[in-house]
């Protein structure tokens, strides 16, 4: 299970290194990076959960070449994606394009994230940033979880 927050350092040449917890967990799969779909960070996928999506997508009633709502989701989740495999040095090079995306520049600290079925990856600044920003809201939906969570011991 892809789970965690930790810190790395982009190279001169943009390429980082995950951390060994994900190294083990990715070791030998072809991996997906595309752009973060509503933030400034960028999202790793094993190959396998990316066809998934794709495949839901695709197998989706609501897809059609008219729905402009499917269409967006196309041109920011699959058209900048790229697949990869780390090198012999466990390293693999983030895209020019992707970089500017999450606005990391060679030499950055970056922040990977584990979240389950997928990677993300910011730039430090930005992810304190949003960390900072979002705070309300994530106390509102923990709060509400808390709620739901009571409620289904209590009934």
């Amino acid at each position: 299970m892809l789970i965690g927050e930790f810190e790395v350092n982009s190279d001169d040449k943009g390429r980082i290194s995950f951390p060994a917890k994900f190294k083990e967990e990715l070791e030998g799969k072809k991996l997906v990076i595309t752009k973060g779909i509503s933030e400034n960070c960028l999202t790793v996928y094993t190959m396998e959960t990316f066809n998934k999506m794709l495949d839901f997508l695709y197998s989706s009633s609501n897809y059609t070449l008219l729905n402009k709502g499917i269409s967006a989701l196309q041109r920011v989740l699959i058209a900048p994606s790229v697949e990869f495999e780390m090198d012999k040095a466990q390293r693999f090079l983030i895209p020019q394009s992707l970089r500017a995306h999450a606005q990391i520049a060679p030499k950055s600290i970056l922040i990977v994230l584990g979240l389950m079925d997928r990677l993300e990856i910011w730039e430090k600044q930005e992810y304190e940033k949003y960390i900072t920003d979002t705070r309300p809201e994530v106390e509102a939906r923990a709060q509400e979880l808390f709620n739901r969570l009571e409620a289904k011991e209590e009934g």
